[in-house]
């Protein structure tokens, strides 16, 4: 009850409002007669009776609300139960959460419907970077692609990807990451795709003001803290 008082808080902070239930039957049974659908579903996977996971399983085998975004919570943080989450294509997170965690898990969720995974680009000509950076975005969730300089990065774009965030490297051979986020600027149809920059630029903080980007990582820098700040920023562009 603490935690469903303090997830009901923190969509109040939001302007959103929530509809409890202490068990999956009930929940299940309001989804059926209900007219209305909720934006997101938050979900503890320790639920009396039916268990959390076997009532997400449910919801996504009915088509009516098979898209919605699931969050799944636990006290109990183990490996299985992010498997779990991974395979139900849902949010997962521990009990130990903070308001703001909840609030940007929560944003994401709802920015991505089950079946679509925000696109993150990145832009980096080191190709361990961006297989490491990859591996570690798919994982979380999201669909990365690469580009390993601006010209491979322009071609992306004019393919037709739009990116969530375009993660931006400023150092390059052929066109570099200053040069791109000028052309980016530029053109109408991309201008507003939000860049974050990840360099070993000395200057990197105020490069990215210069660029326009919402934010910086300076290399070398853990990638887990990278991937971070990219869920962030698409949770909050």
């Amino acid at each position: 009850l603490a935690t469903q008082r303090l997830m009901i808080k923190s969509l109040e902070q939001l302007d959103m409002t929530a509809q409890g239930f202490l068990d999956a039957e009930s929940a299940l049974a309001w989804l059926d007669k209900s007219d209305v659908l909720p934006d997101v579903m938050a979900i503890d996977l320790q639920l009396p009776r039916m268990s959390g996971q076997e009532m997400a399983r449910r919801v996504r085998e009915k088509r009516r609300l098979a898209r919605i975004p699931l969050i799944l919570t636990t006290a109990r943080a183990h490996l299985q139960d992010e498997e779990a989450a991974i395979e139900l294509d849902a949010a997962f997170l521990p009990k130990s959460f903070r308001v703001r965690d909840y609030q940007a898990t929560l944003q994401q969720a709802l920015a991505h419907p089950h079946g679509e995974k925000a696109v993150v680009l990145v832009v980096d000509d080191d190709p361990s970077i961006c297989d490491a950076l990859g591996l570690i975005l798919s994982e979380e969730g999201f669909a990365p692609v690469v580009a390993r300089d601006g010209n491979d990065a322009l071609r992306v774009l004019a393919a037709g990807t739009k990116p969530a965030l375009l993660v931006l490297d400023l150092m390059m051979p052929g066109m570099d990451g200053i040069e791109l986020a000028r052309r980016l600027r530029t053109d109408k149809t991309i201008a507003d795709v939000p860049l974050l920059v990840f360099s070993a630029n000395q200057q990197v903080a105020q490069v990215a003001r210069e660029v326009g980007a919402i934010g910086h990582v300076k290399k070398p820098a853990n990638l887990l803290e990278l991937v971070d700040k990219i869920a962030g920023a698409v949770a909050f562009p």
